[in-house]
């Protein structure tokens, strides 16, 4: 509502007749706060000084460009109510522009910290640095002023501010932050000048252009603004008299409008995911439906999308999941049923070309679970179990006939194995019979040896 209220004074100091636009705004804006000072004054609030602010915090805020940029104030004018409002102690962070005996002169890119942060790269803000305070001890000193090259960016803490010649004398000992600063690390963060910044045309305005960061839109962007500015909210307060009287209906409450708004948030980028899915820009789909669901994780429509998409592309197990859970939120989705059941369906058949056929059979039960009038997952099913029955009456008769053949084998076995206990019994009479005979043999030619010599004898003894 402020950021309204300022935008509307902005357009009105713009139309002013005096055309000094900053002078006109800034009575524009005293005389807004003078109106609500009663409202104002009772809030409790404490230093805006919030100890133990780390940088990092900063991510959580918006960062559009600043309002002077929107409202075509001078340089100059920036320039001095720059150095109006900066002090010492304040750190910032810039860059080497060049090297002089005993110092560094830079360029202050922003200021950081101390619960306020602002780009000034626009206008070239000088700094040095001298050689004495590049570090705490003596002897570092000479080295790191060797070390340091164009270029280097640093961070450091303001030690004295210069408003006439605009100069700010810059330290980088840590020694010389506050007490809540002192966990900060100064000194030298990275060879790299850091980019400009994009700044958009100056006739957007500058409420679309914030609604336009994603800082802004991040839910815990309030709490820390709150912690920033170390506001109390025990009590409910507002600046609008018609938020006084609690309690409020509970729909009324930051976490219901908050729910809401980010529900009617994600379902817009649902929509342009939708629209890329259609024109076949998978990629940018896919960010959209990933990013509305980190926004809203019970976005249904968004989860439904993503879950067809990694259907598309053959992925089910991702997109299976992405259905059941879509239905745990809203059971009765007619799309995520019927997603759900073709997604079983292509993910059966699928594995049954791959010969899992006991997990394609849950995939084709789990179809009809979801859609029981699921006609081709009903006809799939009832094929693949009269093809498993046949297949299991296959293997039996493929066993039984391995049994009958194994127990022949035996039996061919154990006759063999007897036939040649046989044959080797019978060789072995035969070779008996064989010496038995030869033995004879010899015994017969010894005894025909000598009745020839007897006769040979009788021969002789006839003759003579």
């Amino acid at each position: 509502a402020e950021t309204n209220k300022m935008e509307s004074l902005r357009v009105q100091a713009c139309d002013g007749p005096d055309g000094d636009i900053s002078k006109t705004f800034e009575a524009q804006i005293t005389a807004f706060r003078s109106q609500k000072d009663g409202i104002i004054s009772k809030l409790p609030c404490n230093s805006l000084h919030y100890p133990g602010v780390d940088e990092n915090t900063y991510e959580m805020f918006a960062d559009p460009s600043w309002l002077e940029y929107h409202m075509n104030i001078s340089r100059s004018e920036c320039l001095e109510r720059f150095f109006s409002f900066v002090q010492v102690g304040d750190m910032v962070e810039g860059h080497i522009e060049c090297k002089v005996p005993s110092a560094l002169e830079g360029v202050v890119d922003k200021l950081v910290g101390s619960g306020r942060q602002r780009c000034v790269q626009n206008l070239d803000v000088k700094c040095i640095l001298r050689i004495t305070e590049l570090h705490s001890h003596h002897s570092d000193q000479e080295v790191l002023y060797r070390d340091f090259q164009v270029g280097d960016v640093f961070k450091g803490v303001v030690r004295k501010v210069d408003k006439e010649e605009e100069i700010l004398m810059v330290s980088l000992r840590e020694d010389q932050l506050e007490e809540s600063l002192q966990h900060v690390k100064l000194g030298y963060k990275e060879h790299k000048r850091p980019p400009s910044p994009l700044l958009p045309p100056r006739d957007i305005d500058f409420r679309n252009h914030l609604e336009a960061d994603p800082g802004f839109h991040n839910p815990a962007c309030t709490n820390n603004l709150i912690s920033i500015l170390g506001i109390e909210c025990n009590n409910t307060k507002s600046l609008f008299s018609s938020a006084k009287n609690p309690p409020f209906p509970k729909e009324e409450y930051s976490d219901a409008l908050r729910k809401d708004q980010l529900r009617k948030y994600s379902l817009e980028i649902t929509a342009s995911g939708v629209k890329h899915l259609k024109e076949e820009r998978h990629k940018e789909a896919k960010k959209c439906f990933d990013q509305a669901l980190d926004v809203d994780p019970e976005n249904v429509e968004a989860l439904v999308a993503r879950g067809a998409q990694y259907a598309n592309k053959k992925e089910f197990e991702e997109g299976l999941r992405d259905f059941e859970e879509a239905l745990k939120h809203n059971s009765s989705h007619k799309n995520a049923k019927q997603y759900l059941a073709e997604t079983h369906t292509a993910l059966a058949k699928k594995m049954e070309r791959e010969g899992s056929f006991t997990k394609a059979m849950k995939h084709y039960q789990n179809a009809l679970e979801v859609n029981p009038d699921h006609q081709v997952a009903f006809d799939c099913k009832e094929k693949l179990r009269v093809a498993l029955e046949k297949k299991v009456e296959e293997d039996k008769r493929k066993k039984h006939e391995q049994k009958l053949i194994k127990k022949a084998l035996k039996k061919m076995m154990s006759e063999n194995v007897s036939g040649r206990q046989k044959a080797k019994s019978s060789k072995k009479h035969k070779l008996k019979l064989s010496k038995k005979h030869k033995h004879k043999r010899r015994q017969q030619s010894d005894s025909d040896d000598s009745l020839s010599t007897c006769d040979e004898t009788l021969s002789y003894e006839h003759k003579k």
